[in-house]
């Protein structure tokens, strides 16, 4: 097994986000919403590696990629944090951790997940990796 530092994994994530979203890059003059709700800083080396992995893919912040939610957040305030997220709509959901993914899952049923997660299954955020279930987090 390779380990890969977080940052490596977090940049394989966006690419896997954007290959799954394949079809966002077809539709000109759209603004792809990203909702956020993490603890880390925006700052944090893994989520600028991230920004950098998904403007190489075209989508830029500012102008066809929207931002929205939380980054910071403190856990006590995970389920406040994850209905403004939802309130406002994104496209998919990114979330790292299991408190804030919880309240994520409690906030929608409809939206997709994605998560940063060391074992899914494990920690009862999905069913299985082959069938996660309903709108339950996606590993990345």
């Amino acid at each position: 097994m390779v380990m890969l530092p977080r940052r490596a994994m977090l940049a394989g994530g966006a690419a896997a986000l954007v290959a799954s979203s394949a079809a966002w890059a077809q539709e000109a003059g759209r603004t792809y919403r990203l909702g956020m709700g993490v603890q880390s800083a925006r700052d944090a080396a893994h989520w600028v590696a991230l920004f950098e992995e998904l403007h190489r893919a075209g989508f830029t912040e500012g102008s066809n990629l929207s931002i929205m939610g939380e980054f910071g957040v403190a856990l006590g305030r995970a389920d406040a944090a994850a209905v403004a997220v939802v309130e406002a709509r994104p496209d998919v959901i990114l979330t790292a951790g299991l408190p804030l993914t919880r309240a994520m899952q409690r906030a929608t049923k409809t939206i997709p997940i994605m998560t940063v997660s060391d074992d899914l299954v494990a920690e009862q955020l999905a069913g299985s990796f082959a069938h996660p279930g309903g709108s339950r987090a996606g590993h990345i």
